[in-house]
């Protein structure tokens, strides 16, 4: 009687340990804790998930996060099958169901309505609610929940986000368009700053102002200062 053949090694992906972080992280997998990767895009996060869930022979379900992600993106959904509605596991499901580790690349980008799903399996409890099928999946020994973000890249998007904000507000309060009782006259934006430099120096009031007056000056505060 032939013997069926045995499956062939699992590779494991080449990886050279800066630290101990491959002790961390089977410590981790064994008190069953949940692992946070931190780093700039390239550091080479990726590629130790993919290195350790080789070295333990777990499988490995990677999600790329994004805003776009929905919660039924990671545990599953009904499908039309024919003409039947059929279950659909996500890979979060078939990796809590298989006892691999499920990679969260870039975590800060999904949204809270997505996110607020992982408490049940980053806490003492490590069990995933399935509301839509009325199951409770108790994560088995072997699964193990990883997630990493870029710091630098959240937070160039955030300054970034930050800087527009405050020039697009900039531009709001420093840029005027002429009152009726100048535009003939003068055709350009006025200034805020030139306005308020000009009313320390005149002691007169704004002049793109509704209710003008003039105290102790006989010229014009606007973009282009001329004689009343």
């Amino acid at each position: 009687m032939e013997r069926a053949a045995a499956p062939p090694p699992r590779t494991v992906p080449p990886y050279l340990p800066q630290g101990n972080e491959r002790e961390v992280f089977e410590c981790a997998h064994r008190q069953r804790l949940p692992l946070l990767l931190k780093g700039p895009t390239g550091c080479g996060k990726t590629r130790f998930v993919r290195h350790m869930a080789a070295l333990l022979d777990r499988p490995l379900f990677t999600v790329s996060c994004h805003d776009e992600l929905s919660a039924a993106d990671l545990i599953g959904r009904y499908l039309l099958h024919g003409d039947e509605t059929v279950w659909q596991d996500g890979p979060l499901t078939r990796a809590v169901r298989d006892g691999g580790i499920c990679y969260l690349d870039e975590v800060v980008e999904a949204r809270k309505d997505t996110t607020v799903i992982l408490h049940p399996l980053t806490d003492d409890r490590r069990e995933l609610p399935i509301e839509k099928t009325g199951e409770v999946l108790h994560a088995p020994p072997g699964f193990m929940l990883v997630v990493s973000y870029n710091p630098v890249t959240n937070m160039s998007s955030r300054t970034s986000s930050r800087a527009r904000g405050s020039a697009s507000s900039h531009s709001r309060s420093t840029t005027r368009t002429p009152n009726s009782s100048c535009a003939s006259s003068c055709r350009s934006p006025v200034s805020t700053k030139s306005v308020r430099a000009a009313w320390s120096t005149s002691g007169a009031a704004c002049a793109t102002s509704p209710d003008t007056t003039w105290r102790r000056s006989r010229r014009r505060v606007c973009s282009c200062t001329r004689r009343s």
